[in-house]
C-alpha cells in the first residue's frame, strides 16, 4: 500500500469526521473538550476564567428544544441568522484545580459593602460590553452587540455571561481570519488583562448537530 494512499485515507477520514452530524449529547462533550478549541480557560486571582464558542447549530437547539410546531424551513432560517455572528459565553467560577474553593458566590467574592455588590451586579448585567473586544488577526475590532447575565437563582458558585459579536459588514469577515482573540480588561474581580484566543479553523470546522 502507497503511502500517498494511507495519506489520503488519513485526510479523508478527518474530513468525515468534521463533517459528521452529532447526537445532542456527544455535541455537548465536543465543544465542552478543551482539546477541540472551542473553550479557553484562564486562572487568576482564585478565578477560573472560561470563554466557550457556542455553534449556531447549538443556540437552534437550545431555543427550538421541546417544540415540535417548527417547520424545517423556519429551523433553517434561525440556523441562517445565528450563523451569522459570534456567539460566545464567558463563565466565572471558583478555581478547584487543587479541591473545592473557599467561594461560595463569585458574585459576593472579596467584597466589602453593600454598594460594591451593587457596583459588580451592575457592571456584569449592563456594563462589561464597554470592557471586552473581539479582534481578527489583530487588524478588525468588535464590539459585543449583546450581553446578558445569566440568572442562575443561587444554584452554582459560577456566573456565565452571554456575549455575541456580529459583522461590521459581511458574514464572511470572521471566517476569513486566521484567529480570533477576545480580550476582556476585568478590574471587578481584579483579574487584570485577559485574552482568549482561538483558532478559526477549529471554530468553523465543528461537526454538525442532527436537528
Amino acid at each position: 500500500m502507497s503511502y500517498f494512499y494511507i495519506f489520503s485515507l488519513v485526510i479523508f477520514s478527518s474530513c468525515s469526521f468534521f463533517h459528521k452530524e452529532l447526537e445532542w449529547k456527544d455535541y455537548v462533550k465536543y465543544i465542552n473538550a478543551e482539546e477541540n478549541g472551542l473553550v479557553v480557560k484562564k486562572y487568576a486571582n482564585h478565578l477560573e476564567l472560561a470563554l466557550k464558542y457556542l455553534p449556531a447549530d447549538y443556540l437552534v437547539h437550545r431555543e427550538l428544544e421541546g417544540d415540535t410546531s417548527f417547520t424545517n424551513k423556519q429551523r433553517d432560517s434561525i440556523l441562517e441568522s445565528y450563523s451569522h455572528n459570534l456567539t460566545f459565553v464567558l463563565s466565572i467560577n471558583p478555581d478547584e484545580r487543587e479541591g473545592e474553593s473557599i467561594i461560595e458566590d463569585v458574585l459576593f467574592y472579596d467584597l466589602k459593602t453593600k454598594e460594591d455588590y451593587t457596583r459588580r451586579m451592575m457592571y456584569l448585567n449592563f456594563d462589561i460590553k464597554e470592557d471586552i473586544k473581539l479582534s481578527c488577526d489583530s487588524l478588525s475590532e468588535y464590539v459585543p452587540v449583546i450581553t446578558n447575565m445569566e440568572n442562575n437563582y443561587g444554584l452554582s458558585k459560577g456566573r456565565n455571561i452571554t456575549i455575541v459579536f456580529t459583522p461590521l459588514k459581511s458574514k464572511d469577515e470572521f471566517k476569513q481570519s486566521k484567529t480570533i482573540t477576545v480580550k476582556w480588561n476585568d478590574e471587578v474581580f481584579e483579574t487584570g488583562l485577559n485574552y482568549f484566543k482561538f483558532n478559526s479553523d477549529e471554530l468553523f470546522s465543528t461537526p454538525s448537530l442532527k436537528l
